[in-house]
């Protein structure tokens, strides 16, 4: 049965505000809760408005009967997908400000975190994740972001099927990468904090009678916030690097 609900040009812009809408509901900074709703709606719609004109012909043999419906649960997946894989890339930031708190024994300094939606996180991640959204939009590397939407379109062609097998393998390459950054991100402070315990440990069995823990804590605490303040212009540039590079492989932009 042939039903023809919408015009040719309204199916073709709900198309591509189902991809574009999708993946603003997870890009890193348009996603957090601390912007409006309505404002990450109004861009959505903003863009899609812009892209139209040069992505309609890609949605020349579209049928508006019955099938259309599963296009439309297609294309919003699409933006789901390549949405979730633009936000996964600030898990390295998760990953190292966690291990950080750990080693600096702050691990219990607990902040609501905007980029996991207000959810509680260590103090090390929520101002790592801070500073790399500043330097993000200073740097306009957001400008990759938005220029990948229509990127996207050349790297996950307009009605076609579901690339999972493309998707898993950039998912597992996040993953490896993300945990690879972090772990280097995170290694002077593992490195301090096993020779902090370790002289810890010695003036313990020196000085027996000497409460220790709540001598050196402090220091210890201290010494890892002078240290992020020596690293963070190297944390944040090979976090930057590693950031922009990724978003280029996903969007498809060379």
């Amino acid at each position: 049965m042939h039903i023809q609900f919408l015009s040719q040009e309204a199916s073709v812009f709900l198309l591509i505000f189902a991809r574009i809408g999708s993946i603003f509901m997870l890009l890193p900074g348009f996603s957090y809760t601390a912007v409006s709703p309505r404002i990450r709606l109004a861009i959505a719609l903003s863009i899609t408005l812009v892209l139209y004109p040069i992505l309609a012909p890609s949605f020349s043999t579209i049928r508006t009967d019955g099938q259309y419906l599963f296009l439309l649960l297609n294309e919003a997946l699409l933006g789901l997908m390549i949405g979730t894989l633009i936000k996964m890339l600030t898990s390295t930031l998760d990953y190292a400000g966690t291990v950080i708190a750990y080693h600096s024994g702050m691990a219990f300094a607990l902040i609501a975190d905007p980029s996991n939606n207000g959810q509680q996180s260590s103090i090390f991640t929520g101002f790592l994740v801070l500073v790399a959204l500043l330097l993000i939009f200073t740097l306009n590397i957001h400008h990759i972001m938005l220029m990948g939407l229509k990127s996207s379109y050349t790297y996950f062609p307009a009605l076609q099927p579901l690339k999972v097998e493309i998707f898993s393998s950039h998912l597992v390459n996040i993953m490896g990468q993300s945990l690879l950054i972090g772990l280097k991100i995170s290694a002077p402070f593992i490195f301090f904090s096993l020779i902090f315990n370790a002289g810890l440990g010695i003036l313990s069995r020196l000085m027996p009678q000497l409460q220790v823990f709540f001598i050196i804590m402090p220091l210890n605490i201290t010494i890892s916030f002078l240290l992020l303040m020596l690293l963070l212009g190297v944390i944040m540039n090979s976090y930057i690097d590693y950031f922009s590079t990724m978003l280029a492989q996903i969007t498809g932009i060379q």
